[in-house]
């Protein structure tokens, strides 16, 4: 196994998390061209940012959210760990593990089934949550041809030796650099396939190159033509047959140390590209959209705010809403967690989609806990009423001398010389509740005790002692 590869392994397998947590909204991204390392914006019409801006949702796959439009190392581990993750490719570059193709384009295409967002347990088991699905239904789409790139491969142009008609250096591309490639392989230089792109590694070849021909052997592209194919280079590829008696092959070792260094030369050819291709040098052209909701979790009948950007477009509407501004904001008030798509088209017809996931969840019921200590009491002495509620947005206690508006607490009824009622007003989402509670007065301990044996009222528990106290004054 590459030492590379190796070390991608391992660190997925320490750094990559189990679970995607609570997440709850997630924006798919539908990509037509094959990625790989070193690809860029400029060669994918755009798509290696949104492909960035994709893994950017996932900070356990892409901690540094980088949208250079570069496809570099970093990108390449954080699809590696969304790969693995879901199972897509196996851990071998041959199989794309790493590359954005077919398979992981259509994962990320219909990425809704990535969300684990945990729901709240329903009170009532036997009605369970129905699953989640679009507001409004989708018309159907004309069908579109098919845009999907197929990589250039390219042919050796050249018997013998190449001969270049201009410098090629790093961020140039074509059948020139692809010639390059070839000569430079020939020769036990370059080991990578043959791309058309000189990136990194192409740079790195050139630079063994050069230091075994004697022509510089230290410096930078820009300071000493070092990794560059200028003047000299070009002369001594074109006299290759004359030379190569002079050519001495370096040793390549495919160790742990060299693989490091390319790693960083290619960190260091993202910086650059940067550098050179910055939004400040070169205006996007592509179609592309950017969507977020708040809250992103809502009680059913909230409202949530969807928001959004484009690049590029003409036109612009929300599935199930309607056609709206190419940058703006809606409010909905969905009653159940719900996909929401923005579709947007080109001046050319082309059609972009960004998906929105909005989750709902169950209205909870309230809990009003409502009691009196001591229930019964005396003429003349107090109780106390204590009430607690979860899950409501305000209270009230109502009752003779009581009027507190608090969702818990206590309070003291004062002297009572007769039976009172206290009321404990509670509203929520789910509505209004109402609890009573009753303080019970009796005239005397014994009336209280005679209305108690008897569940007896205490007015009606007084009259009936005092008949029966009548009653016993009449026996001899």
């Amino acid at each position: 196994m590459r030492p590379r590869l190796l070390l991608s392994l391992i660190t997925i397998l320490v750094v990559m998390p189990l679970s995607l947590g609570a997440q709850t909204s997630l924006q798919c991204v539908k990509l037509t061209y094959d990625l790989t390392l070193e690809s860029t914006d400029r060669t994918t019409n755009g798509e290696v940012s949104k492909l960035q801006r994709f893994l950017s949702q996932f900070p356990d796959f892409y901690p540094e959210k980088k949208v250079n439009g570069f496809y570099g190392i970093s990108t390449q581990l954080a699809v590696q760990r969304f790969q693995t993750r879901y199972g897509i490719a196996p851990p071998s570059i041959a199989e794309g593990w790493g590359s954005v193709r077919q398979s992981t384009r259509e994962r990320m295409a219909d990425c809704s089934s990535l969300l684990q967002a945990p729901r709240p347990t329903p009170q009532n088991p036997a009605t369970p949550k129905p699953p989640a699905r679009p507001v409004a239904p989708v018309p159907p789409r004309a069908p579109t041809p098919p845009t999907v790139a197929t990589p250039v491969t390219y042919e050796r142009s050249f018997e013998g030796c190449p001969a270049f008609s201009r410098d090629l250096k790093r961020g140039d591309s074509g059948q020139s650099v692809a010639d390059l490639q070839f000569f430079l392989r020939d020769r036990g230089h370059f080991d990578n396939d043959v791309t058309g792109f000189f990136g990194a590694v192409t740079e790195g070849a050139v630079q063994n190159y050069q230091r075994a021909a004697n022509i510089v052997s230290s410096g930078s592209p820009a300071t000493t033509g070092f990794g560059a194919v200028g003047p000299r280079t070009r002369a001594l590829i074109a006299r290759c047959q004359e030379t190569e008696e002079h050519v001495e092959e370096p040793e390549y070792r495919e160790s742990e140390e060299h693989q490091t260094q390319e790693e960083e030369e290619l960190e260091q050819s993202e910086e650059n590209y940067e550098e050179e291709f910055g939004v400040d040098d070169e205006e996007e052209t592509y179609l592309s959209c950017e969507t977020s909701v708040s809250p992103e979790s809502i009680t059913a009948g909230d409202d949530a705010t969807l928001s959004w950007t484009t690049k590029n477009a003409v036109n612009a509407a929300w599935i199930g809403i309607g056609k709206v501004d190419l940058n703006g904001s809606v409010v909905v008030r969905p009653n159940e967690p719900a996909e929401f798509t923005l579709r947007i088209t080109g001046s050319d017809g082309a059609v972009e989609e960004c998906v929105i996931y909005v989750d709902v969840v169950e209205v909870a019921e309230p809990e009003i806990t409502l009691s009196a200590e001591p229930e019964d009491i005396v003429k003349g002495k107090s109780s106390t009423i204590s009430w607690g509620a979860e899950n409501v947005a305000s209270c009230s206690l109502t009752g003779p001398g009581v009027a507190v508006e608090k969702t818990s607490g206590s309070v003291s009824t004062g002297p009572l010389t007769k039976d009172t009622t206290y009321t404990l007003t509670c509203k929520s989402r789910a509505g209004e509740r109402v609890e009573t509670v009753t303080v019970y007065v009796y005239d005397s301990l014994t009336s209280r005790a005679f209305g108690t044996a008897y569940g007896l009222a205490a007015s009606a528990a007084a009259a009936y002692f005092s008949w029966f106290e009548a009653l016993l004054a009449l026996l001899p």
